[in-house]
């Protein structure tokens, strides 16, 4: 584990780095790096989106945050309103050393690493 450069997009399954392409799947997740916004003129936060089709919970183990940023939970489409999303600034932390998320069956998760 640990953090090493990644590009400014990555793709992920339910196991991160490693995308499943196949036809049939229903899970996608993906990262952005937020020092590549703007063409890499501006730092942003980094983004994590899991997205499950399926129709069961599925557990996504998601990958280390950048250096120094903790992952934090912005939305949650499977959680009730008005829980399912956070506001901006005030996203729930993750507690420490937690390397997996559950995603709700046909659910999209957004963490924020900050």
């Amino acid at each position: 584990n640990g953090y090493f450069q990644h590009n400014d997009i990555s793709f992920h399954g339910t196991n991160a780095w490693n995308a499943d392409w196949s036809p049939g799947s229903r899970v996608l997740a993906f990262m952005l790096i937020g020092k590549y916004a703007k063409g890499g003129t501006k730092t942003d936060n980094d983004i994590y989106v899991a997205a499950n089709m399926h129709w069961e919970p599925l557990t996504f183990t998601i990958p280390d945050p950048p250096q120094g940023k903790k992952w934090h939970v912005f939305a949650n489409t499977s959680f009730a309103s008005p829980n399912d999303i956070c506001e901006p600034g005030k996203e729930i932390p993750f507690a420490d050393r937690q390397y997996t998320y559950l995603v709700g069956d046909r659910s999209v998760a957004i963490l924020v690493g900050k």
